[in-house]
């Protein structure tokens, strides 16, 4: 059974969501707010009032009183009935008798209110909450979704199984509705009214928990239709989420519903070397390659060594050289064979120095391993991968103590940027040394809105997107004026959804010709090439997509374009098509090995056991 905390839409700033939609809300969070001192405030003027009242009566009449019947005669208007009769009544006594019944039907509605929150809370919810997100999961990952979904006005609900967690009181505070119970409970999920909702994020302690979450929410939105609930859910492990992101490519969106793996340790390391440019001068010897220290091998710093070894791939690996990685771990000659195991091509792209000490040891305070050896220089960057603060930020002092002569530029994970980083910060004044170490917010950073943004499908619509912007391209150089000829970030809403459900369909189209997906582990790997009848049939599978989606929007065929009146040139049978555009389809086809290996992906052809057991299924 879900208790419910606090709800309210409202953004806080008026922006999105005015007038009488928020009425029922405001209304109910006011009658369900466990403060009572208002209505108290209420009764205790209406007795204070009436006092006044029957004294001034009294006083003026010259009637003999007493004090204690003064205060009976006012405590009777709080039961309306006050037992006094003379007509007219004074200001006072008018006023006591008008306030007196709105006490007590603010009493009543209050503790209806409180007897029926539940009920009236689940009310508000299947009613009035429609594209709304839900976050699964209140800790530190969540916490920070709901927040930043809220100052970007939008509603959202929590479930959360935990009823002393903390957080409870700063969702209420920022107006959000809390539902505590499991969420992998399908009745909770219903009373958080997924089915309506356009996300649900994932984010519970243990994957196996947030993978049943989707499987439950799947078998909930089964006969949604219109625009697909988009279902994000976090895998701790780097490995793990590749493997979940290849299955889900190939199983595409299902019905109205479509599944994403994201990995905040994948997503860390992406940001943190996002600007780096690996530039070693092609054809000069003395020029060095870069030589990164990682401290901690867990999955965070296993996903910088690898995304570091990517990157450096990509730009450098005409070169010949090496990026240089020493690892420091108390475990790190058993996990660095592990990583080489992982990734084909990262032992011909890096030398690793695996260094198996305790970060806490007389070893480390030592940091012989800072060195360049074979008079090559020393590290270029360090960066603390640990995930216990403390432990981290005295072991990025230390090292920043050893290399302050070379002011080498030490990152240290963080959780957040307050707390630690903030004394980091003060303490910088008198000691300038400090200035180099960089403080990382692993969370603050990665549970973004931004961040989903980054997942599987949508990087596959963007790739395609700007494929087809480079295909229009016309000869002088410019750019055509139509409509969806724009930067991805400008392509409206309906547009993006029209490439994502591309990128849903690249599962079917790889079935159709016998090939599947798997983690890209060699980099050097030469890319699956499509023949040319298989191009023809993916090409046309892909115009018979585009066709039947505009179809059913209401798009009918015209000699001329007019997308204010839905109507399309384009809009025939492959057969009818002319030339110009089936090549726009032919070269998304030739282009997704490309997209895939972008996002780690590797299209491989089926072997035909596979190929026939399929056939007897």
């Amino acid at each position: 059974m879900a208790q419910i905390r606090s709800a309210d839409a409202d953004t806080g700033n008026g922006r999105t969501q005015k007038g009488a939609k928020l009425l029922p809300e405001r209304l109910l969070r006011w009658m369900a707010d466990k403060s009572w001192q208002y209505v108290f405030a209420l009764w205790l003027g209406v007795f204070v009032v009436g006092l006044i009242g029957f004294w001034t009566e009294y006083h003026s009449s010259g009637r003999p009183y007493s004090f204690w019947g003064l205060v009976y005669l006012a405590s009777q208007l709080l039961l309306l009935n006050s037992g006094f009769g003379a007509e007219p009544l004074n200001s006072w006594l008018e006023l006591a008798r008008i306030f007196a019944p709105i006490a007590v039907l603010l009493t009543a509605a209050k503790a209806l209110a409180r007897i029926f929150e539940e009920q009236l809370q689940l009310f508000i919810l299947r009613v009035f909450y429609k594209g709304h997100v839900v976050v699964c999961g209140l800790g530190r990952k969540g916490w920070l979704f709901v927040k930043e979904f809220r100052e970007k006005g939008e509603r959202v609900v929590v479930i959360e199984k935990d009823v002393t967690n903390e957080m409870l009181a700063q969702c209420e505070s920022i107006l959000v509705t809390v539902l505590i119970g499991y969420a992998e409970d399908p009745t909770v999920l219903d009373k958080a009214n997924v089915a309506l909702s356009k996300r649900v994020i994932c984010v519970c302690g243990e994957d196996g928990t947030n993978v049943e979450i989707a499987v439950r929410t799947r078998k909930l939105v089964e006969h949604r239709k219109g625009v697909a609930l988009t279902c994000l859910v976090h895998v701790f492990s780097p490995e793990l989420c590749n493997l979940l992101r290849a299955k889900i490519i190939e199983m595409g969106k299902l019905d109205a519903f479509r599944l994403e793996f994201f990995n905040i340790f994948q997503s860390a390391a992406w940001l943190l070397l996002k600007d780096w440019e690996p530039a070693v001068r092609k054809g000069i010897e003395d020029v060095p390659a870069p030589h990164f220290l990682v401290v901690g091998l867990g999955w965070f710093g296993e996903s910088l060594v690898v995304h570091a070894a990517r990157k450096w791939w990509e730009a450098e690996k005409d070169t010949g050289k090496c990026l240089r990685v020493t690892c420091v771990d108390v475990q790190a000659d058993r996990l660095v064979p592990l990583l080489y195991s992982r990734h084909e091509t990262l032992e011909s792209l890096c030398e690793i120095n695996a260094t198996g000490i305790d970060i806490e040891s007389a070893e480390f305070e030592e940091a012989g391993f800072l060195e360049g050896d074979d008079g090559r220089a020393p590290v270029t960057k360090i960066f603390v991968c640990i995930d216990n603060q403390p432990l981290a930020l005295a072991a990025a002092i230390k090292l920043v103590q050893k290399t302050q002569n070379h002011r080498i530029s030490v990152v240290v994970r963080l959780d957040d940027k307050a707390g630690f980083a903030q004394l980091l910060l003060t303490s910088s004044k008198d000691a300038p040394y400090l200035e180099s170490i960089v403080p990382f917010g692993l969370f603050q950073e990665t549970c973004t809105i931004d961040s989903l943004h980054r997942t599987t499908v949508e990087t596959l619509a963007t790739e395609s997107h700007n494929v087809y912007v480079a295909g229009q391209r016309l000869p002088d150089g410019s750019m055509p004026k139509k409509p969806n000829v724009v930067p991805w970030e400008k392509l409206p809403e309906d547009k993006k959804e029209s490439n994502r459900s591309q990128a849903d369909q690249i599962g079917e189209k790889l079935r159709r010709v016998k090939c599947s997906l798997a983690p890209r582990t060699n980099w050097d790997g030469r890319l699956t090439e499509f023949t040319d009848e298989e191009v023809e049939i993916l090409a046309i599978m892909e115009h018979e997509r585009w066709f039947n989606e505009l179809t059913e929007k209401g798009w009918r065929h015209g000699t001329v374009r007019d997308d204010a009146n839905k109507i399309h040139d384009c809009l025939v049978s492959w057969d009818e098509l002319d030339e110009k555009n089936r090549e726009i389809d032919r070269i998304y086809v030739r282009s997704l090995p490309k997209f895939l290996a972008r996002i780690g992906l590797d299209i491989y052809r089926m072997p035909e056991k596979s190929r026939k057991e399929g056939r007897e299924k």
